[in-house]
């Protein structure tokens, strides 16, 4: 039996070490995202203050909005999936793994998900900031919560990645064909009728 994490100092530490990875990772794409927008700031390049009640008011109010619903439906989803997983590393169903094993968000998904997340803070680097500190703390809070958003999607997206699911599942399963799987399957259920 695979220790608790809370008894297990190893485990405790694998876990703190992947987290704190993913928190370098979205402060290292904010702090980037940061760093063009101070770029483009000092040489003027913003829209003119004229237009900021149209661009707060429509355009990023809109993009924001669409981003909402687009993240309420997919990580719902997404987490669905996930916890499959997590029932599948207690009940050892092979047939619920061999179903979800490889299932992935189609591309389309993650194309709308970059879609959606790019344009907010395209708009909100390209506001007329009148000083440099508040577009500094707007691009880097807005930049870091947007990419914790992907990154922890992709997180759950992947739950084989997980050393907790891994640890409880059979590796033979992992690397098993799962066509050849369904193939044998669907005929033993046919030989039985």
């Amino acid at each position: 039996m695979v220790p608790l994490k809370k008894n297990n100092p190893k485990r405790k530490w694998r876990s703190f070490k992947r987290h704190v990875l993913l928190l370098f990772e979205a402060t290292s794409a904010s702090v980037i995202a940061t760093t063009i927008w101070y770029h483009c700031w000092v040489r003027g390049w913003h829209f003119s203050e004229d237009d900021k009640e149209i661009v707060i008011g429509v355009i990023i109010a809109m993009i924001l909005a669409m981003f909402t619903v687009l993240m309420s439906w997919i990580f719902p989803t997404t987490w669905e999936k996930y916890q499959s997983f997590v029932t599948i590393a207690f009940t050892k169903d092979k047939d619920l793994f061999m179903r979800l094993r490889d299932e992935r968000m189609p591309i389309a998904f993650h194309l709308l998900i970059g879609g959606v997340s790019v344009p907010p803070i395209v708009m909100i680097a390209f506001m007329p900031y009148k000083h440099v500190a508040t577009g500094m703390a707007t691009m880097l809070l807005t930049s870091f919560m947007i990419t914790m958003l992907w990154l922890v999607l992709n997180v759950i997206e992947h739950p084989l990645k997980s050393e907790w699911i891994r640890e409880r599942i059979n590796d033979a399963w992992m690397t098993e064909d799962v066509d050849e799987y369904w193939r044998q399957r669907n005929a033993s259920k046919e030989t039985i009728r």
